[in-house]
């Protein structure tokens, strides 16, 4: 929610599409609202398209066995660099 003091106008909202912006050998440091096993990391972007809260994702490339590979985060900071995963963050044209 956001708070505007009256009688100022709603500040403008884009309807610009959300974009993903790939981060290769990139891994973001936050704690996953959910953590899924998927095929691909196209998968992984499609579940982080299918959450409102979902701002980033990260895909593990090669996981063990039954393990998830797909973290979804509502929240992030600085990605580091880490060769077993690829992410992606969200981000909205004016």
């Amino acid at each position: 929610s956001i708070a505007v003091k009256k009688p100022q106008a709603l500040p403008p909202v884009s309807t610009a599409k959300a974009e993903f912006q790939t981060l290769r050998n990139s891994r973001f440091g936050n704690p996953a609202f959910s953590k899924k096993r998927v095929a691909e990391f196209g998968a992984c972007r499609t579940a982080c398209e299918g959450e409102s809260r979902c701002v980033a994702f990260g895909f593990l490339k090669r996981p063990a066995r039954n393990t998830p590979n797909c973290e979804l985060f509502e929240l992030t900071a600085a990605s580091t660099k880490d060769g077993s995963m690829d992410s992606a963050y969200k981000f909205q044209s004016p």
